[in-house]
C-alpha cells in the first residue's frame, strides 16, 4: 500500500514542473493583450467608402 503512496508522490513530482513548462511556453506564444487589441483595431477602422 506504501507503493501507491510513493507512485502518487512521483507522478506529482513530475507534474509540475512539466505544468510550469507548459504555461510558461503558452504565455510567450502570444503576448497579453492582443488578442483585444486585434478586436479594438477592428472596431475602431472606418467602415470603407464604397
Amino acid at each position: 500500500m506504501s507503493n501507491d503512496g510513493m507512485f502518487v508522490i512521483w507522478i506529482l513530482l513530475a507534474a509540475v514542473p512539466v505544468g510550469l513548462l507548459l504555461i510558461s511556453l503558452w504565455s510567450r506564444a502570444k503576448p497579453p493583450g492582443e488578442d483585444r487589441a486585434e478586436v479594438l483595431e477592428r472596431e475602431t477602422k472606418l467602415p470603407e467608402e464604397p
